[in-house]
């Protein structure tokens, strides 16, 4: 089959197809851009007045985080002062301390003075020993009663062998 096109024609045949073609590509890309471009601009008005509405609301429930927010703050702080006041040991009479301290001493250890802290933890003591062995044996049974937590016996106090002048610090126990 013969060709009677010839080569120079055929070219610019073959030109104008894909003009052609990149026309209607662009023109089918163009109508799709538009079709997008209007089924957009509701949605683009729907999400501003649903943006207004939701910051309205943002405003509200930024408003109620600041109230929950100070109610926790308020809570925590009466739940600190309330263990403060609630928290604490139950305190043993005086009495019935001086008395714990008075048995434990003996005949060995006279106590002459009971001084009771302010803040009711500890308990100062003043009193005399027979021996240094008495006031060792006095401060272990100290710590081993259930009303007394911690002894403080200074070791000047056992620098003599006999009739010792003792000042101890006894800390209460948490009951």
């Amino acid at each position: 089959m013969m060709n009677l096109i010839p080569p120079q024609a055929k070219r610019v045949v073959t030109a104008e197809y894909w003009v052609r073609v990149f026309t209607v590509w662009l023109w089918l890309l163009s109508l799709g851009l538009l079709i997008s471009l209007v089924l957009s601009v509701p949605v683009h008005f729907l999400m501003g007045g649903i943006n207004k509405s939701l910051s309205g609301k943002f405003d509200e429930v930024k408003k109620q985080q600041e109230q929950y927010d100070a109610a926790v703050a308020e809570t925590k702080e009466f739940n600190t002062r309330l263990k403060l006041l609630t928290r604490g040991p139950v305190l043993v009479p005086h009495s019935i301390i001086i008395n714990a301290l008075d048995d434990i001493g003996g005949l060995a250890v006279s106590i002459d003075q009971v001084t009771f802290k302010a803040d009711a933890t500890s308990v100062d003591i003043v009193g005399h020993a027979a021996t240094r062995a008495d006031l060792s044996n006095f401060a272990s049974a100290l710590e081993e009663h259930e009303f007394f937590s911690n002894v403080e016996l200074p070791i000047s106090n056992l620098a003599k062998d006999r009739d010792i002048t003792f000042v101890m610090s006894v800390e209460l126990a948490e009951s």
